[in-house]
C-alpha cells in the first residue's frame, strides 16, 4: 500500500506541476479565460485538477492507513477512510474558495464576496468530516488495556463536556470557534500527556455511535457504571478528573477523593466565566480548604509571550494534592512565557498542546510522576515527507534543521529532494513506533 502511495502522490505532483504551468496569473482568472473561451480547455483543466486532488488524498491516505496499521478489508475502516477522504475534498475545496479574488468597485455588497463565508463553512466541514472519518478506527479501552499492561489513566468528566473545547468564558467563546477549523480537541491534547504515562482510558456516552477521539472508552449499562468505575479508580495509576457541574461527575468525585490517596488524584478546572467561582467553592468545601483554589500571586506572562500572544488568557487550573491533602493549584494559561509561545508556534494547529505540557510538566514533578516532553508524531513526519518533502518540512518538523536547510538549499534540483523525500517517507513507514520514539523524541 505505501508502494502505491507513493506512486500517487508522485503523479499528483506531476500533475500539479503541470497544472501551475496553465496558470499565468491566479486561478480563478484561468478558469474564467478558459470559459470565456469555450471548447473543451475549461472541461479538461478541471477534469485534470480533480484527479490531481484526489490521486493527493488518496495517496496521503494509503500511507495513513499502512502506518497506522489498519486494514482496508474491514468495512468500517473503509467507511472511515471514504468520510475523511470527503472531509480532505472539503478542506481543499474551501481552501480554492478562499482564493477567489475580489473586485471590488464602489459597490456595498458584490457576488464575490459570497466565496469567504463559502471557504469557511466548507473549510469547518471537512474538518469535520475527517474528525468523523478517523472516529471509526478508534479503539475499545477493553483492547487497549489488553496490549497494555501498564497501570492506566482514567478520565472522568461530564458528558455534556465531551466537545472539542470545554473552556468558556469570553476568551474560552473564541476558541470553540477556532476549534472548528482545527483537527485536535482539548481531550485529545490531553490524551497525548497521559498515553505518555498509562493507556489513558473513559467511560464513554450510553448509546454514542461513535466515541469521541481522546482517551478510549468503556460503554457500561446505567445500573453498573458506578461499580465499574470503582473499580477502574482502584486498578488507576492517576485518575483525572474535569470537573463540571452534573450530579453523577460529582458523585464521582466524592467516590475518588474518599478512595484513593490524593497523590493519585487530579483535577482540571476549566475556565467557565462566571460558574468558575461557584464550582471552585462547592469543590473547596468537599477538600476542607476553603479559598483553597483563589490564586492571588499568579507568575506574571513574558513580555515576549504578551507581545506575540495578547494579554493573559486563563484556561483554567489543574489542581494536585500532597500526600497529607492539601491541594495545590498550577494555572493553566496560554501562553504564559516565552518558552511556551515558542511550542505553541512549532504546533500552529493544535490550542491547548502547549498550555497542558507546560502545566502538567509542574504537576508531573511534584507529584514524582515520569515525564516526557512531547515529541513528533510518526504519521505527521510520514504524510509531510511524502507530499512536501521536496522541501524538507519533514526534517524541519523532526527537529534535524541543519539537514532541513541542506535540502532546502538544492531543492532547485528537484530531482534528487523528490527521491531523498521518498526514501525518507518510506524510511518512517518501515520504522517503528518505539524506534522512532527512541531516535526523534529527545
Amino acid at each position: 500500500m505505501v508502494r502505491l502511495g507513493l506512486v500517487s502522490l508522485g503523479v499528483a505532483a506531476a500533475l500539479g506541476v503541470y497544472l501551475s504551468s496553465q496558470i499565468p496569473d491566479n486561478l480563478w482568472a484561468t478558469i474564467l479565460a478558459r470559459q470565456a473561451a469555450g471548447g473543451t480547455s475549461l472541461g479538461l483543466f478541471l477534469a485534470l485538477g480533480a484527479l490531481a486532488i484526489n490521486l493527493f488524498i488518496a495517496g496521503a491516505l494509503a500511507i495513513v492507513t499502512d502506518a497506522r496499521k489498519l486494514s482496508l478489508a474491514s468495512a468500517r475502516t473503509r467507511k472511515g477512510v471514504a468520510i475523511i477522504w470527503v472531509g480532505a475534498e472539503m478542506l481543499i475545496l474551501g481552501v480554492l474558495a478562499g482564493q477567489f479574488p475580489s473586485s471590488r468597485d464602489d459597490v456595498l455588497i458584490e457576488w464575490a464576496d459570497a466565496t469567504r463565508p463559502v471557504a469557511f463553512a466548507l473549510a469547518a466541514l471537512g474538518v469535520l468530516l475527517v474528525r468523523t472519518g478517523w472516529k471509526h478506527d478508534v479503539r475499545g479501552a477493553r483492547d487497549v488495556l489488553a496490549s497494555d499492561t501498564r497501570a492506566p489513566v482514567i478520565y472522568l468528566r461530564s458528558f455534556r463536556d465531551d466537545v472539542r473545547s470545554p473552556i468558556g468564558g469570553g476568551f474560552g467563546m473564541w476558541l470553540k470557534v477556532l476549534m472548528w477549523f482545527l483537527p485536535v480537541s482539548f481531550e485529545q491534547e490531553l490524551a497525548a500527556i497521559m498515553n505518555r504515562l498509562g493507556p489513558f482510558v473513559a467511560v464513554g456516552k450510553p448509546g454514542e455511535k461513535l466515541p469521541e477521539l481522546g482517551a478510549n472508552r468503556f460503554y457500561f449499562r446505567d445500573d453498573e457504571w458506578q461499580t465499574r468505575v470503582a473499580e477502574l479508580v482502584q486498578q488507576a495509576r492517576l485518575t483525572v478528573i474535569l470537573i463540571g457541574a452534573t450530579s453523577n461527575l460529582w458523585w464521582e468525585i466524592d467516590h475518588v477523593l474518599g478512595s484513593v490517596t490524593p497523590d493519585r488524584v487530579v483535577l482540571v478546572i476549566p475556565e467557565r466565566g462566571t460558574r468558575t467561582r461557584s464550582m471552585e467553592e462547592q469543590l473547596e468545601q468537599r477538600l476542607g480548604y476553603p479559598d483553597a483554589l483563589v490564586v492571588n500571586n499568579q507568575e506574571e506572562r513574558s513580555p515576549m509571550a504578551s507581545l506575540f500572544f495578547g494579554g493573559d488568557r486563563t484556561l483554567g487550573k489543574i489542581v494536585y494534592f500532597s500526600p497529607d491533602g492539601r491541594p495545590h493549584v498550577q494555572p493553566l494559561v496560554y501562553a504564559r512565557n516565552l518558552h511556551a509561545a515558542v511550542a505553541m508556534l512549532r504546533r500552529p494547529f493544535s490550542v491547548y498542546g502547549a498550555p497542558l505540557d507546560s502545566a502538567f510538566a509542574t504537576v508531573f514533578a511534584a507529584l514524582n510522576l515520569p515525564w516526557r516532553p512531547a515529541g513528533p508524531s510518526r504519521i505527521v513526519a510520514i504524510v509531510l515527507a511524502a507530499t512536501f518533502g521536496i522541501f524538507g518540512l519533514h526534517h524541519f518538523y523532526l527537529g534535524d534543521r541543519r539537514r532541513a536547510v541542506k535540502h532546502l538549499a538544492f531543492v532547485w534540483t528537484i530531482i534528487p529532494p523528490v527521491a531523498l523525500a521518498i526514501r525518507d517517507a518510506v524510511r518512517l513507514v518501515l520504522m517503528d513506533q518505539a524506534e522512532f520514539e527512541r531516535t526523534y523524541w529527545r
